[in-house]
């Protein structure tokens, strides 16, 4: 992808899944390994996503199914944190515009958020960064300029990403959406089955 308005989407699953107990990117969510969901919802509404797998990579990829659109990404050294998986997928996705990243920790988001999006960011002149908001609270995911990917490529890999999100607030521009989901990560069997009860149907 080589574009002045193209867009991707960076799926972050390198994590060790600890506290779950079984990775993240194979439970089910309505019939499909949430990282699969994420990333066909991502590529129907943008035409790229990339997942950024780590711990046990292998066994991983090999319980994904293919989508169509979406590729695998392997970072090296997922115990550098979170911020080094994303730096793997944002270089992978180089060539695109703007970028969404998105932890497979939120499984309930709606495709119908990823659409109001793309649509915000190709209705605006420029926007450097652009988040979803629910409720009056901001959310994921997060869509960032190529120029603001350079900035997070930059930056030291035990940082946090916020770092850069939230140095300038005037930089974000908001969409807000009828999706609660965009709240609500799930780290433990505990709040999975939650989001299941909540947003699962």
């Amino acid at each position: 992808m080589n574009s002045l308005f193209s867009l991707s989407a960076v799926i972050l699953a390198g994590g060790a899944s600890t506290r779950m107990g079984a990775p993240k990117a194979l439970l089910r969510w309505r019939g499909e390994p949430v990282a699969a969901r994420l990333a066909r919802i991502f590529v129907e509404a943008c035409g790229e996503a990339w997942i950024v797998l780590g711990h046990g990579a292998a066994a991983v990829h090999a319980g994904l199914p293919v989508v169509r659109g979406a590729r695998v990404v392997v970072n090296p050294d997922p115990g550098r944190g979170m911020l080094s998986s994303l730096q793997c997928g944002l270089r992978a996705a180089r060539g695109a515009a703007g970028v969404f990243f998105l932890p497979v920790d939120y499984p309930a988001i709606s495709g119908r958020t990823i659409v109001a999006m793309c649509e915000a960011w190709y209705g605006a002149s420029w926007t450097p960064i652009l988040a979803p908001r629910h409720g009056g609270r901001r959310g994921h995911p997060v869509l960032v300029s190529r120029a603001v990917a350079g900035e997070l490529l930059r930056l030291d890999s035990g940082r946090p990403a916020h770092t850069v999100i939230r140095a300038s607030e005037e930089r974000v521009r908001y969409v807000d959406v009828d999706d609660a989901a965009i709240h609500r990560d799930a780290d433990d069997p505990e709040s999975f089955a939650a989001l299941e009860r909540e947003f699962g149907r």
